[in-house]
This record gives structure tokens, C-alpha cells and sequence, in this order.
């Protein structure tokens, strides 16, 4: 063999070698992902060597063949490149594979930063993917970036013409068409992004136009999913009902004839209409509209499953618990007409549920003995282990149910005694372990065990993440050096899921258990703890950088300024209420008898429109003033302020409304505020010197819209209104923005010390995002969300305080982890100091009245807080009822 030979022959045999590695590990990724993304970590790892040494060669090759110095070289540096992004594009795959976002985004950079300016089809894929992340991990900013890029990529392999060496021969046409698709893919997600910021317009001028491309590209299926999206928020928007009660022959009229020629069309519009009027609390509608559904599918179509189980969910609300399992029973049968085993597993899932929504001893202890019955027919056959872990936790409920707390806790330690990779193929980490095992400890009576059990899953998490700053308090043991998350880890504190949330309701339940043994102290921690990853960015803002409250400090300054704190915590059938008095004494702790569902069924038809919230809202008030006016008796007593630390919904709460045991409003007791956190009462609220060189502040006062009567006669001008506002401030440089442009707004508002905003408001039903759910109408039909707002002014803002005097602008739809939204988070996160909203819908005469009167206080030198209970305490002297006054709430960041 000649040297020549030797030394290619060396070089091929490095280069297949490593092609063999890359292949191997990203064969792995299919059967075991987490191994497979070590190997292919690897793999990347040892790249710089193998390219080294095959330089090494090349350089050696070149020197043996005159006139190719540096041919090689080039090549093996252009292999080495395409290496390199493909590793990164397959990690990028095996890490979304396991939920892990934040590397799976990584890797994806890195990938589109290596193929920078060449053609690879692969691009579109890889930005489509970084915009849904973002967008499910509520950055539609970024995902707007991503979508940006991503739209001129995929539309450029639209002509068959760039499909020349990439496609197989005659094979360049259709991959053209695939890529219209990928195209129609982009505008859906541009369309969710305008979804996501409020923008209805856009969000129906994008999914129009994705409509248009998926048809164009022969995508029949896809065109269904756009079209269906686009009706049930269409449906869902219809705040009257009426083009909801009419829907069938107008949708009919405007669909694309593939969705019109579907078989099922007809009863999957009466199932979608259903849907809607059962989340609006018409279930007597829905049940109507799901029966009509069952009589238009054909005989033996098993695909009515999803509305018998639609149904049985309906009348399992209204507690027709028997038919609601004969329409469960009814879905399992045409799961199995189906041979769909999957689809089978999950009927009998549903099932179970409704076995134990019932509440019926007898029915949960049959729900007990099926599913062990079909444990054990499963376990001699091929059954998942994340399937035996999924029912193994089924098992707990029931057993916690039937209030069986020993047998219980042995299931527990059943799932634990499983394979990491199984528990966590079901979703059961180390968090919902240590959930489970605490809800089993308490039931049987063990609460300060619970409470450490709970702790101790806590701590560990923050062990192993950066995630969440802190430390414990005094006397708890000393936490250990936070590190990387290994891959070996079952709940990496960077997995984008749900670790975070399930290690935030575990804090909230040992804050939880620690406040029913009366510890008071360690529930305020765990409470603080469970508020970090919602306000981090709001602490780094407003320059809190302490992670634990030092109470005995925090103690003496509610002394000095007269005022109290009250923290709760939600339990499921109670409510944990944690004081720090006014006097500065020892907190205390108080278990209410009410729980979450308690909360949510008294609040969930006040977040909707005036008719649904005002003639419901005596009922509620009086209820909410049963539940929570003892304590506030106490917890006011000798104070001047309350502030007010709430979990998830119960922010809705018109605190200055209850009543107190004497019969009198909290407001006529003392001025209330709401606090984000604790940490906030540690902050001066108005850190301005007291002295007369202080410059007056500066007022915006922006209006836009009008309020009609029926016949369309002009009640209230918010203009004018805003006019009214401007007139009365009296002090200070003062700007009129009259039919308020909306740029304009988000560009001169920050020269200001304050803002003044008259709009018409809303919450956006079917709008997960809390922060996009709630917007502004401005002038020109223009919207503002909070989610915009905020990433406009995500640079900071110093406004002392922010009025927004319009619709609902307090409020918004809560889900238990999240414990804030709307336009208070989004200017509490940007700096603004203080914020007052209304936690309703308000009439605009008495909504201005209040804020004209806080004004007055305001000017006066009082606080924000006192300003607005001074205000509230005029309307009510005045005759007017709580629904006219209440329903005005400020959050502060300090005191």
C-alpha cells in the first residue's frame, strides 16, 4: 500500500468512524431519549478532536499530492460544519422530545447560526418550532421573531425549482407543495400570536390567509383544523349569543367546501356550540345541543365518543351522576368498536373521573375493583410502566376518596418503587410524588409530616435549580450548593412543561399544612417562596434583591405605619389566612372552611359580561362577607391599612366591600391594597424627598370611545371624560390624549409620572394568557393587551401611579399557579409603583365620580390606598351601593 493510500485510507476510516457514532446515537433517541441525547451530547463533544485529527490527515494527504495543498483541508472544515449542525438539529429533537425547552432552543440557535445564508429546507422547520416554544412559554415576542423569519424561508421553497438536488428526481413538485403547507403553518402561528396579543383583527386576517395556503397546497386536513380554530373563537367572541344560537346555516354558508362536505359537520358544530355554552354556565343549553349531536351521527360511527363523554361531563355538573356513566359506558363500547386500545385507555380514564366526581362510596369502590381487576389482567402483557405508574396514580385519588389514607400511602411507595423513566413517562416526578405522599399523610392525620414531606421536595428542587433564589429561614436546615441539573435528573429545573408550576403548588401546600399547625412564620416563607418565579422579573425592576423577608423588620415597619398584612393560600376544601398584625405582634394563622372550588363557583360568572357579574354580585358579596368578615375584624384591629398578599383568584375579591361583623364595609374601617408579595411591604411606596423642591407630578390623561344607549344615543364620552380628570388634577404639567392613538400612547406615556386611561375594557374569553386575555380599546378600533403593553415598556417605566378607569381592568381568568394577570401585573412588572383597576364591569358616571374624588384626596397628600378608600367612603355616605364603589382596587409596591 502506498502512503498515499495508507493516509486515505486513515482519513476515510476516521470519517466513517464518526459518521457511525452520529448514527448510532440519533438511532438511540427513538428508543431511549434521554441515553440517546447523552450520546449524541457526546458525540458533539468529540467533534473538535475528530476534526483536528482528520485536518491532521488531510494536511498529510495534501503533502503527498502536488498542487492540492489545502484541498483537503476545505473539505474536511465544510464536512466537519455540516456535522456540527446536524448534531445540533438531532440534540435540538431528543431535548424538545423531553420537554426539555430551554436546550432544545439552544441547540436550534446554534443550528440556524451554522446554516446562516445557505439553503437547507430544514431552517423553516427548526424556526417554527423555536416560535411555538416561545409562544407556549408565553414570549410572543419571540415568537413574532421567529415567525418573521420563518415565513420569507418557507415561502422560498414554495417553486419546485429550489427543490433541484434536494428532492428526488420528479419528486420536486410535490415537496413544493409540502412546503405551501409548511407556509400555511406559519400564518396559523403569526395568527396565534396576534391571538396571544389581543389583536382579533390580525388574528383573523392571518388565519384567513393560512386558510388560503393550505388550500392552495392540497392540505384538506389542515384547512379543517384552521377553519374549526377560527369558528370556536369566533363562537367564543360572540358575547351576546347570538350568532352562537344561529350558527348552523351561516357557518355552513362560509366554510371551505372540504370542511363543508365533512360527514360530521353537522353535529361537530352542535358539539363545538355546546362546549362554549357550557363553559358559560348553560349547561341546560349545552345538554340540549349535545343530544342533538348524538341523534345526527350515524348508527355504529364510533366517532361520537368524544360527545358522549361531552355529555356525560354535563350531567355530571348538574349531579345526574348515573347518566352521566351510562354515557361514559357508552364511549368505552365504541372505543373498543374502534380496536383503538388508546382510545379505549382513555375513555375508561374519563370514566374513572366521573366515578369519582360523583362522590358516591359505592360507585368509587367499584372504580377501585375494575381498575385492579385490570391491573392484574395487564400485568402478564406487554403494558407500558408509564401506563402502570398513570393508574397506579389513579388508584391513590380513589383510595384518598374513600378515605383509606394507609392503602393509599402503599400505592404511593408503589409508584416511587418504579423506574424514574416510567414516572416520568406519566408525568409523576419527584414533585407530584412528594404531592401525592403529602395528601395521604394529612388525610390520615399526619399534618406535620405532610408539611415536611412537602418542604423537603421543595428544597430539594431548589437544590438542584438557579431557577429559584433563596435560602431558608432561620433554624431549617442549610440548603445544599445549587448545581446544573444532570441528564440524569427526573425533573431538570429547565424542563419548559410544568416543573415550575408543580414546585410552586408544592410550596403553596407546604405554606399550606405549615399555617394549620399555626406556623405561621414558615408558611409566610413558603408562601414568599411560591410568588418567586410570577414576580422575579418584578423584584429585579423595583431593585428588591433580598429573597427572605426579615420579619422581625418587617414587624416593626407595620407598626410604625399602623397597617396589618393578610396572606391566604388555597386548599382545596379550606383556606389558610396568615397575619402580621398591625401592631407588629407575633403573626398568626387561621384555617377557613372554605375551599378553592368554594371560591371559584362564587367568582366564575363575575369574570363575564355586566350581565352575568352584576346580578350576582349582592349574592356574592353577602357570601364572601360570611366567609371572610370575622377575620378581617380581627386582623384590621388598630390598623389604618390592610394590605392584602392573595393567591390565584381570590385577587377578584371586592375586599373593600365585605362587610365586617358590625354590618359596616372594610372601607368605612381602613384603606386596603393588594400586594404582590411580601417583599413589597419592605419598600418605601413614594421614595420622593418631603421637601418643596420636588417637582410636581406630571398627569397623562388618555381617553378613547363612548358608552350608547340602545337606540344609540351617546351616554358617556371617555374623551370627555378624560378631559374632566385633566381639569381636576390641578397641579403639575398636565397632557389631554383625546381618541387616543395607540402608538403614540405607548411612545409619549413614560415622560410621565401618571397616568390617567378612560377606555372601554375587557377580558378576552378563550384567552389563556392572563396577561393577552385583558385589553384597552383605543382610538381607531386599535387594541392594547397587558401582554403588549408590557413588552413595550419591558425597557421600565417610573410611573407612581397608573388609574385605569375602564371595564374590568383588575380582572381576568386566574389559574391557581399563575396568581396575577391583567394590567396590574403588566405595570407592576415594568415599574410602575402603584396601579388602580376595577375588578368589574362598572358604569362609567360612578366609576368617574370615584376617580374624580380620589383625585382630590390624592392632592391632598394621603396614599394611594387611603386616596381611593377616602373616594370609596364619599359614594358610599352618598347612597350608593357597594357594586358603584367596591369594585375599584389598587396594588402597591410598597407602603
Amino acid at each position: 500500500m502506498s502512503e498515499v493510500e495508507r493516509i486515505g485510507a486513515a482519513l476515510h476510516q476516521c470519517v466513517m468512524a464518526f459518521q457511525e457514532r452520529m448514527t448510532q446515537a440519533t438511532a438511540r433517541v427513538n428508543e431511549a431519549p434521554a441515553a440517546g441525547a447523552g450520546d449524541l451530547e457526546a458525540v458533539l463533544r468529540g467533534l473538535p478532536d475528530v476534526r483536528a485529527r482528520a485536518l491532521e490527515l488531510g494536511a498529510q494527504l495534501d503533502a503527498q499530492l502536488p498542487g492540492q495543498a489545502g484541498g483537503s483541508a476545505g473539505w474536511i472544515g465544510a464536512q466537519a460544519a455540516q456535522w456540527q449542525a446536524s448534531l445540533h438539529l438531532s440534540l435540538a429533537m431528543a431535548r424538545y422530545r423531553l420537554g426539555q425547552g430551554p436546550r432544545c432552543a439552544d441547540h436550534l440557535q446554534a443550528y440556524l447560526g451554522l446554516t446562516q445564508g445557505q439553503r437547507d429546507p430544514q431552517r423553516a422547520m427548526a424556526l417554527q418550532l423555536l416560535a411555538r416554544m416561545a409562544l407556549d412559554a408565553g414570549r410572543p415576542d419571540l415568537a413574532r421573531e421567529h415567525v418573521a423569519a420563518l415565513e420569507p424561508e418557507a415561502l422560498s421553497w414554495t417553486d419546485a425549482a429550489a427543490w433541484q438536488g434536494w428532492a428526488p428526481e420528479g419528486q420536486e413538485a410535490a415537496a413544493a407543495l409540502a412546503a405551501g403547507r409548511q407556509v400555511a403553518a406559519a400564518l396559523a402561528m403569526h395568527a396565534d400570536v396576534a391571538l396571544v396579543e389581543g389583536d382579533r383583527a390580525a388574528y383573523f386576517r392571518m388565519i384567513d390567509e393560512a386558510i388560503r395556503h393550505a388550500e392552495a397546497a392540497g392540505a384538506d386536513d389542515d384547512v379543517r383544523v384552521f377553519w374549526w380554530a377560527r369558528t370556536q373563537y369566533e363562537l367564543i367572541w360572540d358575547s351576546t349569543g347570538q350568532r352562537l344560537d344561529a350558527a348552523d346555516a351561516a357557518l355552513r354558508a362560509a366554510a371551505p367546501a372540504v370542511v363543508r362536505s365533512q360527514p360530521d359537520f353537522a353535529w361537530r358544530l352542535l358539539q363545538l356550540r355546546a362546549h362554549i355554552w357550557a363553559n358559560r354556565g348553560r349547561g341546560d343549553t349545552a345538554r340540549r345541543l349535545l343530544e342533538q349531536a348524538l341523534a345526527s351521527v350515524p348508527a355504529g360511527d364510533f366517532s361520537a365518543w368524544s360527545v358522549h363523554l361531552d355529555l356525560a361531563d354535563v350531567l355530571s355538573a348538574a349531579g345526574d351522576h348515573a347518566q352521566a356513566l351510562l354515557h361514559a359506558d357508552a364511549a368505552v363500547a365504541l372505543g373498543l368498536q374502534a380496536e383503538s386500545p388508546m382510545l379505549v385507555r382513555r375513555c375508561l380514564d374519563h370514566r374513572r373521573g366521573l366515578q369519582l366526581a360523583s362522590g358516591d362510596a359505592a360507585t368509587m369502590t367499584r372504580a377501585l375493583a375494575e381498575l385492579d381487576a385490570e391491573s392484574l389482567a395487564a400485568a402478564g402483557g406487554d403494558e407500558a410502566l408509564g401506563d402502570t405508574a398513570s393508574r397506579l396514580q389513579t388508584r391513590v385519588q380513589l383510595l384518598l376518596a374513600l378515605n383509606r389514607p394507609q392503602e393509599a400511602l402503599a400505592t404511593v411507595d408503589d409508584i416511587a418503587a418504579l423506574p424514574a423513566g416510567a414516572r416520568q413517562q406519566a408525568s409523576i416526578g419527584d414533585l407530584a410524588l412528594a404531592a401525592m405522599r403529602a395528601a395521604t399523610l394529612r388525610l390520615d392525620g399526619r399534618i406535620g409530616d405532610a408539611a415536611e414531606e412537602l418542604e423537603r421536595a421543595a428544597q430539594g428542587w431548589l437544590a438542584g435549580s438557579q431557577v429559584v433564589p433563596g435560602g431558608e429561614p432561620a433554624g431549617a436546615a442549610t440548603q445544599a450548593s445549587a448545581e446544573p441539573a444532570t441528564d440524569g435528573r427526573t425533573e431538570a429545573p429547565t424542563d419548559w412543561r410544568d416543573q415550575s408550576q408543580q414546585w410552586q403548588s408544592v410550596a403553596l401546600g407546604a405554606a399550606l399544612q405549615r399555617a394549620d399547625l399555626g406556623h405561621a412564620d414558615r408558611a409566610l416563607h413558603w408562601l414568599e417562596r411560591a410568588r418567586e418565579p410570577l414576580w422575579r422579573a418584578s423584584f429585579e425592576r423595583h431593585h428588591l434583591t433580598d429573597t427572605v423577608v426579615d420579619l422581625p423588620v418587617l414587624r416593626r415597619r407595620l407598626a410604625q405605619r399602623r397597617t396589618a398584612l393578610l396572606a391566604l393560600v388555597l386548599g382545596r376544601q379550606r383556606t389558610a389566612a396568615v397575619v402580621l398584625p398591625a401592631d407588629g405582634g407575633e403573626p398568626w394563622s387561621r384555617m377557613l372552611p372554605v375551599g378553592e372550588g368554594d371560591w371559584r363557583d362564587r367568582l366564575s360568572d363575575m369574570e363575564r359580561g355586566e350581565a352575568a357579574w352584576n346580578p350576582r354580585f349582592t349574592d356574592n358579596l353577602d357570601r364572601f362577607s360570611a366567609w371572610l368578615g370575622p377575620l378581617l375584624a380581627d386582623v384590621v384591629r388598630g390598623a389604618d391599612l390592610l394590605g392584602i398578599v392573595p393567591e390565584g383568584p381570590l385577587a377578584l375579591l371586592p375586599f373593600a366591600g365585605l362587610a365586617l361583623p358590625d354590618g359596616r364595609p372594610l372601607a368605612v374601617h381602613c384603606a386596603s391594597a393588594l400586594l404582590p408579595s411580601l417583599r413589597f411591604a419592605c419598600r418605601d411606596l413614594d421614595p420622593r424627598p418631603a421637601t418643596s423642591t420636588v417637582p410636581p407630578r406630571r398627569l397623562l390623561s388618555a381617553g378613547a370611545g363612548r358608552s350608547l344607549a340602545v337606540d344609540g344615543r351617546v351616554l358617556h364620552d371617555f374623551d370627555a371624560m378624560a378631559a374632566e380628570v385633566a381639569q381636576a388634577y390641578g397641579s403639575g404639567p398636565v397632557q389631554l390624549l383625546a381618541d387616543a392613538p395607540l402608538t403614540r400612547f405607548l411612545s409619549e406615556a413614560p415622560g410621565f409620572d401618571v397616568l390617567h386611561l378612560s377606555f372601554h375594557g375587557n377580558v378576552q374569553p378563550g384567552q389563556l394568557d392572563p396577561l393577552a386575555a385583558s385589553t384597552l380599546q383605543f382610538g381607531q378600533g386599535e387594541r392594547l393587551s397587558a401582554r403588549r403593553l408590557a413588552e413595550h415598556w419591558a425597557g421600565g417605566v417610573g410611573f407612581e401611579h397608573v388609574f385605569v378607569n375602564a371595564c374590568v381592568s383588575a380582572g381576568f381568568a386566574f389559574a391557581r399557579d399563575a396568581g396575577a394577570g391583567g394590567f396590574w401585573q403588566a405595570l407592576v412588572g415594568v415599574g410602575a409603583r402603584a396601579v388602580t383597576g376595577t375588578l368589574a364591569y362598572v358604569d362609567p358616571a360612578e366609576a368617574q365620580a370615584l376617580a374624580l374624588a380620589f383625585y382630590r384626596h390624592w392632592r391632598a397628600g394621603t396614599g394611594v390606598a387611603q386616596a381611593l378608600c377616602e373616594a370609596q367612603r364619599e359614594l358610599h355616605r352618598g347612597g350608593l351601593g357597594p357594586a358603584a364603589w367596591a369594585t375599584h382596587t389598587t396594588v402597591v409596591t410598597g407602603l
